[in-house]
């Protein structure tokens, strides 16, 4: 059987604390008042109907196997690189489990509520499959041939990229960019960290990580015309929390 590495859990936790009522007022106004995210629930949708397609075809509810994984389109080297290169996009769709699909889809709906209106649909859709593909190519270099990866979190960590890359330009007011700066290089760090101590699959989250960046820089033309009110919140300070099965 293949050894697991798969893209891990993302889960943003909201802190109150930090987020003075007035902006709360605004954060809340901004998401209602801004075109709906529907590419984000469509891509939710999607990875609950794989999950459940799973489920019922036999598979374990919490704990599936990495063979399941593959029969299932997961990434596994031998296979993908003998020409099933589509492994890279449907590994995307997997999860191991309904606890990996849970904390990744809440981690997808809390950063893609804001992205969404901020890059416009068709560049968060192209973004995330960019960003998610890119992880994959670099979990399938760095891991060895009896590892199968799948999971969205390295899409995930693509839209963290991009809304770090962001916060480092002068879209937004400054002491809202550094706040945000703040949260995300601290999430970051710390699951890096971890990925390193218990020896997760830091690979897709990398590779997932500098593509968005880089993708972010090049959309900041695209949204700066699009720039935000000077009261624009912080919104949710975010911490990730990584799990292999």
């Amino acid at each position: 059987m293949p050894n697991l590495a798969d893209g891990g859990l993302a889960l943003p936790a909201d802190d109150p604390a930090n987020t003075p009522p007035s902006e709360e007022n605004d954060a809340e106004s901004f998401t209602v008042n801004s075109p709906r995210s529907y590419v984000t629930f469509a891509l939710m949708a999607v990875n609950i109907a794989v999950f459940l397609a799973m489920v019922a075809s036999g598979v374990d509810f919490f704990k599936p196997t990495g063979w399941d994984a593959v029969r299932w389109g997961g990434n596994y080297k031998p296979l993908t690189t003998s020409g099933q290169w589509w492994r890279l996009v449907t590994s995307m769709f997997l999860h191991f489990g309904v606890i990996h699909l849970a904390f990744n889809m809440y981690a997808l709906l809390q950063v893609g509520r804001y992205l969404e209106p901020l890059l416009r649909r068709r560049r968060y859709l192209f973004a995330y499959f960019a960003t998610g593909i890119a992880a994959s190519l670099v979990s399938l270099w760095f891991h060895s041939d009896n590892s199968v990866s799948a999971g969205a979190s390295g899409a995930i960590f693509g839209l963290f990229g991009i809304e770090l890359a962001v916060a480092t330009t002068d879209f937004f007011p400054e002491d809202y960019a550094k706040k945000m700066r703040s949260s995300m290089l601290t999430l970051i760090g710390v699951n890096l960290f971890l990925g390193w101590q218990l020896g997760l699959d830091n690979a897709a989250h990398i590779g997932g990580l500098v593509t968005g960046f880089v993708f972010g820089y090049i959309y900041f033309r695209a949204v700066r015309s699009q720039r935000p009110p000077p009261n624009y919140p912080v919104g949710t300070d975010t911490t990730q929390y990584k799990v292999r099965f």
